[in-house]
């Protein structure tokens, strides 16, 4: 997204995302990853480098909870649950090798659509 796209989306003033953005790309949390000339302004379009982030320590090592945001067509998401349900099946056909003891975990996958999303 531009700065212009994400002030928008956030409801905050260009001046105050166009700082924070700047402090951003210099810590190296997002990139610079497209210019565009639209009537003499030169667009700048950033990403964040990953869209998933995790911590060393986990409060409660019997769950864990992982959250990403991708941007996706229809197609994608039908290819992502098909990737998925095959990592799913192969899992599900594990057991523990002989004179191993595991335990029994419940594995939930959400995946929504977020309202007012954009493509960056």
């Amino acid at each position: 997204m531009t700065a212009k796209q994400v002030a928008n989306a956030l409801e905050e003033s260009g001046g105050n995302v166009h700082y924070h953005i700047q402090r951003l790309l210099q810590g190296g949390l997002i990139t610079l990853t497209n210019t565009r000339e639209v009537g003499g302004i030169t667009e700048k379009y950033y990403q964040a480098p990953s869209t998933r982030f995790s911590t060393k320590q986990r409060p409660d090592p019997t769950h864990l909870t992982m959250v990403t945001w991708l941007t996706l067509n229809d197609e994608e998401v039908e290819e992502l649950l098909r990737q998925i349900e095959v990592v799913l099946q192969a899992w599900e056909k594990c057991v523990p090798g002989q004179g191993e003891t595991g335990s029994d975990y419940e594995v939930k996958l959400e995946i929504k659509r977020l309202e007012g999303s954009h493509q960056p």
